[in-house]
């Protein structure tokens, strides 16, 4: 996400998904005291809106939802899928646990690349459109702020870009507040991010644009973070493998201007891995402080 007038310099918002991607490593398994601690830390440290998991997927989000981390800075955000085909968003019991969540936004994935829709949902196009315009209507009829994962955007648009931007456009005119196009698998290369964003842009407004990265720790200079995080210029969607680290995304976007401390993100980057590397043998221990 990012804004800019009157020449001030271009404002990044970021998007945490520590709470549900980065627990998705075997051995990582977040409690509800953990989920609440880093929730807290990423909160101190600016992140602007904080992923707490799926409600309704398992006990401990469905708990963790219920009491709610107190953030005075990040939006506290549910994840979940559009509703399913054939059947209402009121009618939908997985759907409904995720938009009447007890938060502030509902981040919903859809698929935007027609081979999965086909494959995948075993759909017409026009029905997974259908799905996503009604989807974010009802989350906006709640009063909470409703945002779409174009899933595998790229690879999508790649494939038949008038039906990947037709998902862009369906939530945008059902009334999204933000359309990220994520980049699923992590392959697309510099050129061809910055020109599908570029050509996406020309049809969706900037300030509505987030780009999905997908950043796998392999060591601290990050191809993926650096490509889409230079190449978007917009919201950043920060998915974690396992390791929980903030400070890498952080000092990499630092000079776009954004809300989270780049010198804070050193130090909680350690302190938020701690639960996580806790859990997994062979990990270095760090002690929560």
């Amino acid at each position: 996400m990012s804004s800019a007038k009157n020449g001030a310099k271009e404002r990044l918002y970021l998007f945490d998904t520590t709470l549900r991607d980065g627990a998705q490593t075997n051995g990582v398994d977040f409690s509800l005291e953990d989920k609440m601690i880093i929730a807290g830390m990423l909160d101190e440290l600016g992140i602007d809106y904080i992923e707490g998991g799926y409600p309704g997927a398992n006990p401990t989000d469905s708990q963790f939802f219920d009491k709610r981390p107190k953030l005075k800075n990040a939006r506290f955000t549910a994840f979940g899928m559009t509703k399913r085909a054939g059947r209402s968003a009121s009618n939908d019991p997985g759907f409904a646990a995720v938009s009447k969540a007890n938060c502030d936004a509902v981040c919903m994935v859809a698929k935007s690349w027609d081979f999965h829709v086909r494959v995948a949902l075993g759909i017409s196009n026009e029905e997974n459109l259908d799905s996503i315009r009604e989807s974010v209507r009802a989350v906006a009829e709640t009063g909470r702020e409703p945002m779409i994962d174009c899933e595998h955007f790229f690879d999508g648009y790649k494939a038949n870009p008038d039906y990947a931007l037709s998902c862009a456009r369906a939530a945008l005119e059902a009334g999204a507040r933000w359309i990220v196009l994520c980049d699923t698998n992590g392959g697309s290369m510099p050129d061809e991010v910055e020109r599908i964003v570029s050509q996406v842009a020309a049809h969706i407004p900037g300030e509505r644009l987030g780009i999905g990265v997908k950043i796998r720790y392999l060591d601290q200079h990050s191809v993926a973070a650096r490509r889409d995080s230079e190449a978007a210029g917009r919201k950043v969607r920060h998915h974690r493998q396992g390791r929980v680290g903030v400070q890498l995304v952080v000092l990499r976007i630092e000079p776009v201007g954004l809300g989270a401390d780049r010198h804070r993100g050193l130090a909680y980057g350690q302190r938020i891995e701690a639960p996580a590397v806790a859990q997994v043998p062979g990990r270095m221990r760090v002690a929560v402080a």
